[in-house]
């Protein structure tokens, strides 16, 4: 009986990553179906990217759609100890250099996951 229920389990949890999965697609497909029927442009983000190519170099602060959030990068996002300068961009992706303490990461990360970008004030600045 115990081995019908583990199978049981792992189907579940499974069908609930699944599900989770799924509710971030269609978050994003409602927020692209909303930018059509208002008559935006569907690429609203090369205007991001010619203002994240001014900030290449700088430290800054980046808002996600609540969607498009990575997990993996989302440990870093969500700590006020951790500095976040653009390393590169192209027309889709960003790179950052993340550092937390003496640890450094960089980071690919969508334009089309980014909401907005906002500067940082340092005292080299």
């Amino acid at each position: 009986m115990s081995t019908g229920f583990d199978i049981w389990s792992i189907l579940g949890i499974f069908g609930f990553i699944c599900a989770i999965h799924l509710q971030g697609r269609v978050s994003q497909l409602e927020r692209q179906l909303r930018e059509i029927r208002s008559g935006e442009p569907v690429e609203p983000r090369a205007n991001l990217h010619a203002i994240i190519r001014e900030y290449i170099g700088k430290t800054v602060t980046l808002d996600f759609y609540a969607d498009e959030e990575d997990l993996d990068t989302a440990q870093y996002f969500t700590t006020k100890h951790v500095s976040v300068v653009i390393s590169d961009c192209d027309d889709k992706w960003v790179l950052v250099t993340l550092t937390k303490g003496k640890d450094t990461v960089q980071k690919l990360l969508r334009i089309d996951s980014i909401k907005g970008i906002g500067t940082v004030e340092t005292a080299n600045e």
